[in-house]
């Protein structure tokens, strides 16, 4: 049920803030589609590559708090 999934996701989010984790707001999912590739051995490439302007957001967020938390926990 994607409300359970929603609820899940929203425990994690207060567990990581706890462990000094910094939370995001985007995400990427990966399609069930391509772990089911992976497994099989196939070329999952063509699910990847959809996966390119999705990530991008993710990406750059992650880097802004990476360089702003290196700097906050050095003073």
């Amino acid at each position: 049920m994607i409300i359970n999934g929603a609820r899940a996701i929203e425990q994690l989010r207060e567990v990581a803030v706890e462990m000094q984790l910094a939370p995001t707001r985007a995400a990427v999912h990966v399609p069930a589609a391509a772990l089911f590739a992976h497994f099989q051995g196939q070329d999952i490439t063509p699910h990847l590559t959809e996966l390119d302007a999705v990530a991008e957001q993710p990406i750059d967020d992650l880097l802004w708090w990476t360089k702003a938390l290196k700097t906050a926990r050095a003073s």
